[in-house]
């Protein structure tokens, strides 16, 4: 996580988890996730391990909107891979019109869509941040 910590805010803040058939991609995943994610108060589960004692656990720690996408739910064995982008375009902004109702997206337009989704979350991410800094919260 300190790695990642170190990058989140550059360039080469995109990762991709990758790891031989049964070698704990969604394990690796789901920690990445309970660690960054906004929705959920994970600290219990981080402050007694060595990320506790790095200087900025602290800022990372529930800061972000994430997103987690297991492909192998969108692009089934033998299934059309163009269906299973489409489903998996869907379902993300199905999932974000849950989280932001007052935006107002384009279904056809994904890119778009995102670039809209992407403006909200920012600006809540950044009241949260200073919220956080605040100690409120």
């Amino acid at each position: 996580m300190t790695i990642f910590n170190s990058i989140i805010s550059t360039p080469q803040r995109f990762i991709s988890v990758s790891r031989p058939r049964r070698f704990g991609k969604t394990m690796a995943a789901d920690m990445i996730c309970a660690y960054y994610d906004r929705s959920i108060n994970s600290h219990v589960l981080f402050e007694n391990k060595k990320l506790a004692d790095t200087d900025n656990w602290e800022v990372y720690i529930n800061a972000f909107n994430v997103i987690r996408v297991v492909m192998t739910d969108f692009v089934r064995v033998g299934g059309n891979i163009e269906q299973g982008l489409v489903r998996l375009k869907e379902r993300i902004l199905e999932e974000l019109s849950e989280e932001y109702q007052n935006v107002k997206y384009d279904p056809d337009d994904f890119v778009y869509s995102m670039q809209k989704f992407y403006t909200v979350s920012k600006m809540a991410s950044g009241i949260c941040m200073i919220l956080r800094r605040k100690g409120r919260i």
